[in-house]
């Protein structure tokens, strides 16, 4: 495999902090449903059996 100096052999692979960032409503979604799980945890977690 050769080496080349700049972009390299894959320009497109990367983070870019200056792209648009599009925010979509399944993102809220999954935020949510991140939020209902660690309650659920956290309720199970304080009730001993």
């Amino acid at each position: 495999m050769e080496h080349t100096e700049g972009l390299g052999q894959n320009p497109g692979v990367g983070f870019n902090p200056f792209r648009q960032q599009r925010r979509r409503s399944t993102d809220y979604i999954m935020v949510a449903a991140a939020f209902a799980v660690v309650a659920l945890l956290l309720i199970w977690a304080a009730f001993p059996r």
